[in-house]
């Protein structure tokens, strides 16, 4: 395996550099440890990605340099809802001659609608990416959705691989449960994860 060694990291893609208190670093770190691509640039995109990026690299490897011209990038974002916005800003990367595209999502796939929150504004749980995905797949919305949950799996695959079809990175890669509730520091059964893996009780 290759050692995650990137050359560059740009805080922000379109402002200058924004603290995010808020936003522990630890979710990036837990990215840049299963991290097995070799990449010039990281960055957040858009600023809620920041702080995740920030810390997918040591502090020595920080900088503002934009040019993105033939350079393998690889940017974080919290979560992907319907991939829209990702999808157009991978596109504007190749147009401005990134060579490569790699997505990397704080969070794993949403997969359940929220109880609680409306995360799409949009009236069908099919028009977020990983219900879509799921619907292309299989041809139905009555399944079991467990195996989707799983990181590894082979439909945990398909699913993220159909994803990325439509975003047309060169890459994506979402976190891993396990290891998104050791970034957030609390016990699993303190936190809700109703919409990665439908075990929360409410």
């Amino acid at each position: 395996m290759d050692v995650w060694q990137p050359r560059h990291v740009i805080k922000s893609y379109f402002t200058e550099p924004i603290i995010c208190p808020i936003r522990e670093p630890r979710g990036g770190a837990c990215l840049a440890r299963n991290e097995t691509e070799q990449v010039d640039l990281v960055a957040g995109i858009p600023d809620s990605g920041i702080g995740h990026a920030g810390s997918c690299a040591p502090d020595e490897a920080y900088s503002h340099q934009g040019n993105i011209q033939d350079r393998r990038i690889l940017f974080c974002d919290d979560s992907v809802v319907r991939g829209t916005k990702l999808q157009d800003n991978t596109q504007i990367l190749y147009e401005y001659g990134a060579k490569e595209v790699h997505m990397r999502i704080a969070c794993p796939c949403l997969i359940h609608p929220c109880e609680f929150l409306n995360f799409s504004t949009s009236r069908s749980t099919l028009d977020l990416a990983g219900p879509k995905a799921i619907y292309e797949i299989e041809g139905t919305e009555d399944i079991d959705l467990t195996e989707y949950a799983v990181d590894g799996s082979e439909k945990h695959r398909a699913m993220v691989d159909h994803i990325n079809d439509r975003l047309g990175a060169t890459s994506l890669r979402y976190q891993k449960l396990e290891d998104l509730v050791v970034a957030i520091g609390l016990p699993k059964e303190k936190l809700c994860t109703h919409c990665w893996d439908n075990s929360s009780y409410y």
